[in-house]
């Protein structure tokens, strides 16, 4: 899952979560598919929670705590939309593999 599309002075900016860049890759409670996630932001709003987020651009993991809030003066609970399924999850390294020949050892 993605973090798309942050709004400024939404509980996902202020937790510094970044826009089309960051990835949930877990939290504190298991979260088996898109709907857990929904359910946990759901129930705890004004309580923070705890996301493991790897960052693309960074090549890095971080931990993130955010509180979701209904009264921070735009739509949703964290402020951000959240991307699942195929085409939200974390991209594969573009990696180019170059064929090597080998060459017979020299000799004196």
């Amino acid at each position: 899952m993605s973090f798309k599309e942050v709004k400024d002075n939404s509980p996902a900016e202020q937790s510094g979560l970044r826009s089309n860049t960051d990835y949930i890759i877990g939290s504190d409670t298991l979260l088996s598919d898109s709907d857990d996630l929904f359910t946990l932001i759901e129930a705890n709003e004004g309580k923070p929670l705890k996301f493991y987020v790897y960052n693309r651009e960074t090549d890095s993991c971080r931990e993130v705590m955010i509180t979701p809030r209904s009264r921070w003066g735009g739509e949703g609970l964290l402020g951000c939309d959240i991307g699942y399924g195929l085409l939200h999850r974390i991209p594969i390294p573009d990696v180019t593999l170059t064929k090597v020949t080998p060459t017979a050892p020299t000799t004196d």
